[in-house]
């Protein structure tokens, strides 16, 4: 945006959630499961005068959260925020360390926009995996990832969420709350690991909702995440995972560490999507004086 350039998506021909018959033929997986970020493609006719930059790589000489671009060597800033934007919230109250964050939520909500095809496709999902279930209004989501992330951050123990959840609950209790904001001992959880799954269900009190969906479910932790959508199919993958985070949105209050991009998807589209970025949000692995989180 600040080139004034049009992104679009351009995906391999070997992108492993475009194999399946789901999305045979999709140039993208913006095509197959989202609506389109833009009218624009990449097979269009470029003038000779003009020039298209590819997102690249990361460039570990330019800082953590520099990237490049791999024609015209312009450098960007990840934890920037486009200058359009920049007289709008001068005059908001949303402070300069936050602003980043704002910027985030509102680009996963334009680009995260499911197509009317996906959306049948999860109205009948939740029939077979989540039939019959009530709102998960004022029940608290739990988003455990594992699998493959060990490989890129220490995993965090059962008991981390729990003690989270928990801590949750009673600050709801503990303030004047009203029918939108006093949570149940409810939870919803979302993971991989069928073992956190047992956790929650066989050895707490918590009352446990989930959908009951076998291909979401990665119990060989050293299989890349798609490696296994290769194993059970993208689409089911894809899908499951966007049914779950659809239930995610339902909930009042978020658990979720900040290390997995799954549980920032949850923050950024609860504060935007959902509208519901006044509730809280934390991490279980921050300190208990720091874990409440309004707003993205």
């Amino acid at each position: 945006m600040n080139l004034g350039r049009i992104m679009i998506f351009e995906n391999p021909d070997d992108h492993p959630y475009l194999q399946d018959d789901y999305c045979k033929g999709m140039p993208a997986m913006d095509a197959c499961y989202l609506l389109p970020v833009s009218k624009c493609a990449a097979g269009l006719e470029v003038p000779a005068t003009e020039d298209i930059l590819a997102l690249n790589y990361s460039d570990p000489s330019q800082g953590e959260h520099k990237f490049l671009f791999e024609r015209m060597g312009y450098v960007g800033d990840r934890k920037g925020v486009p200058h359009m934007f920049n007289a709008m919230l001068e005059a908001s109250t949303i402070p300069k360390s936050k602003r980043y964050y704002w910027w985030r939520s509102q680009a996963a909500a334009y680009v995260v926009r499911l197509n009317d095809r996906s959306l049948d496709q999860l109205r009948q999902l939740r029939e077979e995996l989540f039939p019959g279930k009530d709102s998960l209004r004022n029940a608290i989501s739990v988003h455990i990832r594992r699998g493959d992330k060990w490989k890129e951050a220490a995993p965090t123990n059962d008991t981390s969420y729990d003690l989270a959840a928990n801590f949750l609950y009673e600050e709801s209790l503990s303030e004047d709350c009203d029918p939108s904001t006093c949570l149940n001992r409810e939870l919803f959880i979302s993971t991989e690991d069928v073992t956190a799954l047992d956790y929650f269900v066989n050895h707490t009190d918590w009352g446990v909702r989930y959908t009951d969906n076998p291909a979401l479910l990665k119990p060989d932790k050293k299989m890349w995440a798609h490696e296994y959508a290769f194993k059970v199919g993208p689409s089911k993958d894809m899908l499951g995972s966007m049914l779950n985070l659809q239930l995610a949105l339902e909930c009042s209050a978020w658990v979720g560490t900040a290390s997995s991009n799954w549980c920032r998807l949850i923050d950024q589209m609860r504060a935007t999507v959902a509208c519901k970025a006044h509730l809280p949000f934390v991490d279980p692995t921050e300190p208990e004086q720091s874990r409440i989180h309004l707003g993205p």
